[in-house]
């Protein structure tokens, strides 16, 4: 039986260029943070 951390231990340094990687795509996404975009998202829909 192979547990979650042993699936982990298997992928290696792939482990550590996709967190890097989804933190990059975090950063793109939400420039203003997420706080940043929610305000933006709800002035937004008050304009309209």
């Amino acid at each position: 039986r192979i547990t979650t951390i042993d699936w982990f231990n298997t992928l290696g340094e792939s482990v550590t260029m996709v967190t890097g990687l989804i933190f990059v795509i975090c950063v793109l996404a939400f420039r203003k943070g997420i706080m940043g975009e929610i305000i933006a998202f709800i002035d937004r829909r008050k304009a309209r």
